[in-house]
C-alpha cells in the first residue's frame, strides 16, 4: 500500500509542476505580446513609422527567447 501511495504522490507532484510550468510559459508569452503591442503603439503615437516600430519591438521577442534558452541551459547544467 505504501508503494502505491508513493507512486500516486509522485504522479500528483509531477502533474502539479507540469501545470505550473505551462501556466508560467503561457503567462510570459501573453505578457510579452501585450508589452510588444503597447510599445509599438506608443512609438507610432510619437511619430515613428509602423515598419520601424515593429522592427524595434522584435527585441521583446528576442529577450523572451533568451530567457527560455537560459532556462534550458540551466536544466542541461543540472543534468550534467
Amino acid at each position: 500500500m505504501n508503494k502505491v501511495l508513493a507512486v500516486l504522490l509522485i504522479l500528483y507532484s509531477t502533474l502539479r509542476i507540469s501545470v505550473s510550468l505551462t501556466w508560467v510559459w503561457l503567462t510570459i508569452n501573453w505578457r510579452v505580446r501585450k508589452a510588444r503591442r503597447a510599445f509599438e503603439s506608443e512609438l507610432i503615437k510619437v511619430g515613428v513609422s509602423e515598419d520601424y516600430a515593429r522592427r524595434l519591438s522584435t527585441n521583446y521577442i528576442v529577450l523572451k527567447d533568451r530567457l527560455f534558452s537560459l532556462k534550458r541551459g540551466f536544466f542541461k547544467l543540472l543534468r550534467g
